[in-house]
């Protein structure tokens, strides 16, 4: 059975911050499930998304905008 945890639990499981948690179950990066106002989650889909090692920061470096 699976077990699910809140998002303040999973930020304590992975020392991100709640808000950075709740960013990457609405993005669809860890899966999870919201009932009424709160998203839960499950220890084995943070494992996986952990598991990618995500970098922190933009994706892709921004160019330089030149005016001509």
């Amino acid at each position: 059975m699976t077990e699910w945890i809140s998002v303040k639990e999973a930020a304590e499981y992975t020392g991100y911050g709640s808000r950075h948690i709740r960013h990457l179950l609405v993005a669809g990066l860890v899966k999870g499930r919201k009932y009424g106002r709160d998203w839960f989650t499950t220890k084995d889909a943070l494992d996986q998304y952990l598991a990618t090692k995500p970098r922190p920061g933009p994706n892709k470096p921004k160019s330089p905008k030149f005016d001509i």
